[in-house]
């Protein structure tokens, strides 16, 4: 879909949404020695500004000596592969049917909010439809969601917190949904969630 229509991340106020300042962290974090890194914008000072998702990306490029520029692609489609393996394994401990789980992946990961429908709906086209609307649709708040983020490679936290949420909601659901009582409070299984929810 961005192959096809790269104006998908235009912005009039900012023409490559947030990328450039997404490896602006990510060089900042690479060079530094200590955290929180230093902070470009601001010469001199230190990095006032949430970046475990740039983090983390750093970390896979140093553990695996891959450069940083490749590394940001690698981390952007492994993220997504994650997120849609974990939605489809919730699905299916859900349904237990694997047409079925499908069902989510679809409406989590790539499902839309309304507001195209009633754009759609209102004007009889999509002549003029601006993207980044999508995700400001209540006034004076942010509403991206995760096909938004998917679309324009976004690596902020709110995105990518999600795939360490739907991991601890899906193991809690296999717990919780585990036969015999006993299992419920093993050690493995409590130490398994509690370092997942710390991380």
């Amino acid at each position: 879909l961005r192959l096809n229509f790269p104006e998908i991340e235009y912005n009039p106020s900012n023409l490559a949404g947030e990328k450039i300042y997404n490896f602006h962290l990510i060089t900042s974090i690479n060079s530094t020695r200590f955290l929180p890194p230093e902070d470009l914008w601001f010469a001199g000072f230190k990095l006032n500004y949430y970046y475990y998702s740039q983090y983390l990306i750093v970390y896979l490029s140093k553990l695996f000596f891959i450069a940083t520029e490749i590394m940001v692609n690698i981390a952007f489609c492994l993220y997504y592969s994650l997120f849609f393996l974990l939605t489809y394994s919730f699905g299916f401990f859900v349904f237990k049917k694997k047409s079925t789980a499908f069902l989510f992946p679809f409406f989590i990961l790539f499902s839309w909010n309304l507001y195209p429908l009633q754009y759609l709906l209102e004007k009889k086209s999509f002549l003029g439809f601006n993207f980044w609307e999508n995700s400001r649709i209540i006034s004076g708040t942010i509403n991206e969601f995760p096909f938004w983020n998917l679309l324009m490679g976004d690596f902020h936290a709110h995105g990518n917190s999600s795939l360490f949420t739907l991991s601890i909601i899906t193991i809690l659901f296999i717990f919780l949904t585990s036969s015999g009582h006993n299992q419920y409070y093993s050690l493995k299984k409590i130490l398994l969630t509690s370092l997942i929810t710390g991380f």
